[in-house]
Parts: C-alpha cells; structure tokens; sequence
C-alpha cells in the first residue's frame, strides 16, 4: 500500500520520497518467491487497486512505474487504505465477502492469518477518510493479518507552494510562495505495526527504504511441513502496494 499524496513529492529523500518508494518497492519485487501473489493499491485521499493480486510480478513493475500525485487525490485517508487491502487480501484468498464491499461495513471477523501481508509504505499524517488509521488496524488485526509499515521522509521535509523563487515571494497572481512542513508521521506507523504483528520501520533516506522492503522480500521464503509451500509473511500475497499508478492513464487527460 503507497501514499500518493502530494507530500511524497518532497524532496528530503532523493530523488523525491515517491521516487524512492518506487526504488524500494523493486527490491521487494527482487527478493520475494515468484509463486508470491501480490497486489498493488495507491492512495491519497481515498484507495485505488492499481493491481489485483497476481503472480505476474511484471504487470505490479508496470503500475509502479506509472505512479503520480494526481489533485484530485488530495489528502492522505490511512485507515480507509487499510481496510482497503484487508479487504482484496481477503478477497483473493477466501474468496468474495459481500460483508466487505466497502470501508464503512462492518469489521471482517473470517481469518487470512498465515496467507496474507500488507506492506504500508506511507510519510505523513491522517487527513481524510472514513476509518481513523487504527480502527484500519483493528480490520487487518481481526483478519490475522500483519501490517509491516515504512514511515518515509525526515522531520524536516517541505514542500513548496506557489511560484516564484525563496521562501516568500509575492507570485504573479498575488499570492505568495511558501514552504510547507511535511514530516512523517512514525508514530501512528508504529500504532498501527503494533496493533496488527507487524513491524515497523523508519526510514529516512532512499538506502533506508530499500533496506527495510530488501528485508522484508527476504522473510518471504519457504518452511518445511509435510509439503513445501511459501508461507508466513506470505501475505505478501497482499504485499498490496497502493499505487495511484493505473489511474494515469484515466486522469492524466484531465490534467492542465
């Protein structure tokens, strides 16, 4: 799951932090088993499935490499892209559950435990949405699934509104130039780990992002019981990466 909000367009992780949420996400895609099915969701304001669930890695590359903070998108909703991917996690496993066709529907209580991840990579606080970012949690913790996030960005991040060069200069159209704060937001990251088993990460820079997904591609391995199978954090069948990615192709025609 990945934050497609406008703040991911600062530039206190290089290349930008979206960009290096890409870099991270093809590690990911390096290190797990060709077997794992995994899926792709974007959000901003609100969650997209850019991809659902597969074992075709290179469709989930495609969209990746199509992700973009889109306007329309505005706002960052962590709880609703939670329930989002508990939701096309337990899709994809258990089959259709008419009880989860929407965030607003009651809590999931069938069980996923054991077949499916969610991988939330995001970098900044709650500003829209349905569900609170733990309430999200308490779906994916009623699910047995675990949330591994990655808090991304320095608490000195900004971002540059209006025109015109410095921190506050008049713009041609009477408005001012501005940096605005953008730091993540890791403690509701680590809430939301907590809550569901998972882990958490904070990573700062692109070399730490890449190192925390190079870490989780590699637990996704196999164990021996009576017959070998890919398991565990195999929820990566989930591993839903949210990326606004698919839905260029819709808006960017919209787009001045």
């Amino acid at each position: 799951v990945i934050d497609v909000s406008r703040s991911m367009q600062a530039r206190d992780v290089k290349p930008n932090r979206i960009g290096a949420a890409q870099a991270a996400v093809r590690t990911f895609l390096d290190r797990v088993p060709k077997r794992l099915r995994i899926g792709l969701i974007a959000f901003a304001g609100e969650p997209a499935v850019a991809t659902p669930p597969t074992t075709d890695h290179r469709l989930v590359r495609e969209a990746l490499a199509t992700i973009q903070w889109f306007p329309s998108f505005g706002g960052t909703a962590i709880g609703d892209a939670l329930a989002e991917a508990v939701r096309v996690g337990q899709q994809a496993v258990l089959g259709d559950d008419g009880n989860l066709a929407s965030v607003t529907a009651a809590a999931p209580t069938t069980s996923a435990r054991g077949l499916v991840s969610i991988l939330f990579l995001s970098d900044g606080a709650q500003t829209r949405g349905v569900l609170e970012p733990l309430q999200g949690a308490e779906r994916a913790r009623a699910a047995g699934i675990p949330v591994y996030t990655v808090a991304l960005g320095t608490a000195r991040g900004t971002l540059r509104f209006g025109f015109g060069g410095g921190t506050q200069q008049r713009d041609p159209f009477g408005g001012y130039r501005r940096r605005v704060p953008v730091p993540p937001d890791p403690a509701t990251l680590r809430a939301i780990a907590d809550r569901t088993g998972g882990e958490f990460f904070a990573a700062r820079s692109a070399e730490a992002v890449e190192s925390a997904y190079a870490k989780l591609g590699s637990k996704l391995g196999r164990k021996r019981g009576r017959t070998e199978i890919t398991y565990g954090f195999l929820a990566g069948a989930a591993g839903l990466l949210l990326a606004a990615g698919l839905l260029s192709a819709r808006w960017a025609p919209r787009l001045p």
